[in-house]
């Protein structure tokens, strides 16, 4: 154990990285957290932060690129998005949500702001009969659903900034 800048103890690895608030806690532990049952309290919640922790170092950006991939190579090849991909993928981003907002992650009124840019691009779509195509707007919603407003908004506009240089 070493003090931290802030004079805490904290453990470290023997590489000298700092083990995570996760490690730190389930060392505290007499039990090992995946040999009891999981219920409220700290054990409940040294659980819940593993899992946070686990969908927060990158997966969810990871699975979302994988799948933007996979739509990305349709829409270049057909010119469209085959609507079961697209219906999967939201069902996934709303399964995910609901359980984040079960579980407490997020809020109800945070998912319906992370709608807004897809719903956007869907009547900014209808509006001029699909120049900009419905799946843009669907593939949004998925992304904000996904990621969270902000990160569609930063991905939205890097995808703006290269349309833009390619045309």
């Amino acid at each position: 154990m070493r003090q931290d800048k802030y004079g805490r103890n904290r453990l470290y690895y023997c590489t000298g990285q700092q083990l995570s608030l996760y490690d730190d806690l389930l060392r505290s532990e007499e039990n090992n957290l995946y040999d009891t049952v999981i219920a409220d309290g700290r054990k409940g919640a040294m659980f819940k932060m593993r899992i946070d922790i686990w969908l927060g170092n990158g997966v969810m950006e990871g699975i979302s690129l994988i799948y933007m991939s996979v739509c990305a190579v349709f829409d270049i090849r057909h010119r469209e998005i085959p609507l079961p991909l697209i219906l999967c993928g939201i069902a996934a981003a709303f399964g995910i949500n609901i359980w984040w907002i079960m579980g407490g992650t997020v809020t109800v009124l945070e998912t319906g702001i992370a709608l807004l840019p897809g719903v956007f691009f869907l009547l900014t779509s209808f509006f001029t009969r699909e120049k900009v195509g419905y799946g843009d707007g669907l593939l949004l919603i998925i992304l904000g659903l996904l990621l969270g407003v902000y990160r569609c908004f930063f991905i939205l506009s890097i995808g703006l900034v290269f349309s833009a240089a390619v045309s």
